[in-house]
């Protein structure tokens, strides 16, 4: 496989208040021998996601602490995140998603291009505030999480306000969050979480249908969005800001 050339100092079905003592089991997976085969050094799997908090400029990328760090929640098969790296060189991103197969994927495609600016992690991202550091990100991508949509599921959403909170202490002060969903009710839910956080976040950009706009978030996309796009369906999209 071709891995990209890394320095040698070498993620959605997630509950938003997963406690801190859960686990990650041993697994036969064989996506996880995989990654460990090809990928040693581009992916960190489990309880290895959590091994760098506040260290993720040094220690994993070998870069200035001035470099802009980015975090893609729910990656998927890495098709926005591998563009998004390779248009920005000189910014830093870490992809994360839960399934195995979607991070192998996106790690194909990542050491196609050879980007060194990319790590991808299988991994919980209930376990945020284990994996960052305090005021270490600068920016979160929050792009068609899973809506669950029956309200006793409520509490998995990755916009609950207890999950957008755990966001806010990783987070720099002036720090971005960016949303998108194709889901109507889940993104006026959204709106009222963001609402009952005002000392945390303040939300810059409303768009109920972001592709008749001339937003620059229209440009690039994931799989999903061009998706929902070909099929005529409004994409609701948001920003904030880290008060």
């Amino acid at each position: 496989m071709n891995e990209p050339k890394h320095p040698t100092r070498n993620p959605v079905a997630i509950c938003s208040q997963l406690p801190p003592d859960v686990v990650y089991h041993k697994t036969r997976n064989s996506y996880d021998e995989r990654l460990a085969r090809d990928f040693p050094s581009l992916v960190l799997r489990g309880e290895q996601s959590e091994g760098f908090r506040g260290q993720w400029r040094q220690q994993i990328f070998a870069v200035s602490e001035s470099s802009k760090l980015g975090v893609d929640l729910g990656c998927g098969y890495g098709h926005w995140l591998t563009q998004l790296a390779g248009d920005n060189p000189t910014h830093l991103y870490v992809g994360l998603d839960w399934t195995y197969k979607a991070i192998y994927h996106a790690a194909q495609k990542i050491g196609k291009r050879n980007l060194s600016n990319v790590r991808l992690l299988r991994a919980n991202a209930g376990r945020m505030q284990l994996i960052f550091g305090h005021e270490e990100v600068d920016e979160v991508y929050l792009y068609f999480p899973d809506p669950w949509p029956r309200e006793k599921f409520a509490h998995k959403r990755l916009l609950h306000r207890y999950y957008l909170q755990s966001l806010a202490n990783i987070l720099k002060p002036g720090a971005r969050l960016w949303f998108k969903t194709d889901h109507d009710d889940f993104f006026s839910w959204g709106l009222e979480q963001f609402a009952s956080l005002p000392l945390s976040f303040e939300v810059l950009e409303i768009i109920p249908d972001l592709h008749s706009s001339q937003h620059p978030a229209t440009h690039g996309g994931s799989l999903y969005e061009h998706l929902f796009k070909q099929r005529g369906m409004p994409i609701k999209f948001l920003s904030a800001i880290r008060r």
